[in-house]
């Protein structure tokens, strides 16, 4: 059984441009945190940079390069292909995927995805209602092949309705989350220049540069400082309406 982690991230954005090159903590760019903290996650698996072939996201590969990820490039608009077109080429069964967007996704969310689908064999698994930003998708390699060949369009940036509400897949929510990870007042998603400002006034929050962050560090953290929500808090319904928009479930007939 090959598992994997991909980590799928390109350069682009326009709202924050060149986000994920941003310095972010310990002296690590945002992706460079990202990979890093991929290496916390504890099941044995391949670490895959899922990009796009464009020229500007050739930098992302020579980073993965640095910290001895691989790196797979594919379709700029199409995810699920590149995953698919990825799996194939590093022959991945079953793969949990980590967002350039989301710096702080918790790894030990990611052991869970991987051994609810060892137990299981589940085609999906999703953490629905934990903290955006911590969300856990872990997608069987043939699910998806089915999916690339039913969907009817190359927009699926927000792909979890193909194995959601198609009616087809055996899909599942991530068991044994810790009740405190279920909010919707914090966002831990790099989409805005506010978001920015919000992960390092977080981090600035932390007894030592060199301490581990973990979510229920990050949790405490605005608990006790509740006013640091205030930071990027008024866009998370700008940024629930952008999720709403690409969301499209468009089927072959």
């Amino acid at each position: 059984m090959n598992l994997g982690i991909f980590i799928t991230c390109r350069n682009g954005s326009t709202r924050l441009p060149d986000k994920c090159n941003l310095k972010f903590y310990q002296n690590l760019s945002y992706i460079e945190f990202i990979f890093k903290r991929s290496f916390k996650v504890k099941q044995k698996c391949k670490r895959i940079l899922c990009t796009t072939k464009k020229k500007e996201d050739l930098n992302l590969v020579k980073i993965a390069k640095k910290f001895k990820i691989e790196s797979f490039r594919g379709d700029a608009k199409d995810k699920l292909q590149r995953w698919s077109n990825a799996a194939k080429k590093f022959k991945i069964d079953f793969f949990v995927t980590i967002d350039g967007d989301d710096p702080l996704f918790d790894p030990n969310l990611v052991d869970k995805a991987f051994k609810q689908y060892l137990k299981n064999k589940s085609e999906f698994i999703e953490s629905k209602g934990t903290i955006y930003g911590l969300f856990t998708y872990g997608i069987s390699v043939k699910a998806l092949q089915k999916v690339c060949r039913l969907k009817n369009s190359k927009d699926t940036e927000m792909m979890s309705v193909y194995f959601t509400d198609t009616g087809l897949f055996d899909c599942e929510e991530l068991n044994d989350v810790n009740r405190s990870f279920f909010r919707e007042d914090i966002r831990l998603t790099l989409d805005y220049p506010e978001d920015d400002l919000f992960f390092k006034k977080l981090v600035s929050k932390l007894k030592s540069k060199n301490e581990e962050i973990t979510t229920k560090k990050i949790i405490n953290i605005v608990n006790q400082n509740p006013n640091i929500l205030k930071i990027n808090n008024h866009r998370i319904i700008e940024w629930k309406k952008n999720q709403l928009k690409n969301t499209n479930l468009i089927l072959k007939k």
